[in-house]
């Protein structure tokens, strides 16, 4: 598999690097995870939405949802002839986004541009090769990590989410995890609802991950964080940037 890094800033996207976001291709299919403000154009400038086999969205926050509605209008507005783009993510996303979109007596009809799925912990979902499992986490709203299967490889990755027993079944053995990391380095309490990097890495040492992939920085130092988190991880730290190829 290969992951492509479009974006690593929350809550909001800085210059040059939109809100965490990434595209997976393996087993013949492209899929991208989470899509926040700035994620749009700069999956478009790696695959065109034609292309894409699905979307994945972890929760239904804006910094990981919001650039869903510029998809919605790209596909029924613009010149983009293709089948429904598939959808995946929590219960209520379906809802969620219909309300921002709809701007007048009707509900906006969003099956005209995606074929919608909502998912339950548990869950799993075929996307060409690839194997998709949703894994529930800890987090303020009902939040979906993934773990993705395909090319006999393991890829983790986990949306928003506090430590919690679940992120076990998610990230074990797994060959790339990627994690959010940006909480914690200025001396204030850890978030309950986020990971710090020292606790990112704990939960990759946890599972035998190989690779771990830190994003969704929050304007942290991206190479104190690396490096809090190399220091309990056991295994090979990046701090993801905009561009970043990893090959799986």
């Amino acid at each position: 598999m290969r992951v492509t890094t479009l974006g690593t800033s929350s809550p909001y996207p800085r210059p040059g690097d939109p809100c965490s976001s990434f595209l997976v291709e393996g087993g013949g299919s492209r899929i991208w995870l989470d899509a926040g403000p700035g994620s749009l154009a700069a999956l478009l400038e790696r695959c065109r939405l034609e292309d894409l086999d699905a979307v994945w969205i972890s929760h239904t926050h804006a910094d990981h949802f919001s650039d869903l509605g510029a998809t919605f209008y790209a596909l029924r507005y613009a010149d983009i002839d293709r089948p429904p783009l598939t959808v995946l993510g929590p219960a209520g996303w379906v809802d969620r986004l219909r309300a921002v979109l709809t701007h007048g007596a009707e509900p906006s009809p969003l099956e005209d541009a995606f074929e919608v799925r909502e998912l339950a912990d548990g869950a799993g979902v075929h996307v060409g090769g690839l194997e998709l499992t949703a894994v529930a986490v800890h987090h303020d709203v009902p939040c979906l990590g993934v773990r993705i299967v395909g090319d006999g490889r393991v890829v983790a990755y986990t949306g928003d989410t506090g430590p919690g027993p679940a992120l076990g079944d998610l990230v074990s053995g797994a060959d790339l995890l990627v994690s959010e990391a940006g909480y914690g380095l200025d001396g204030t309490e850890p978030d309950p609802v986020h990971l710090t990097a020292a606790q990112a890495g704990a939960v990759a040492r946890g599972g035998g991950v190989d690779h771990l992939l830190l994003t969704h920085l929050a304007g942290a130092d991206r190479d104190a964080c690396t490096r809090a988190a190399a220091g309990v991880a056991g295994c090979r730290v990046t701090g993801a940037v905009p561009g970043l190829v990893v090959e799986v």
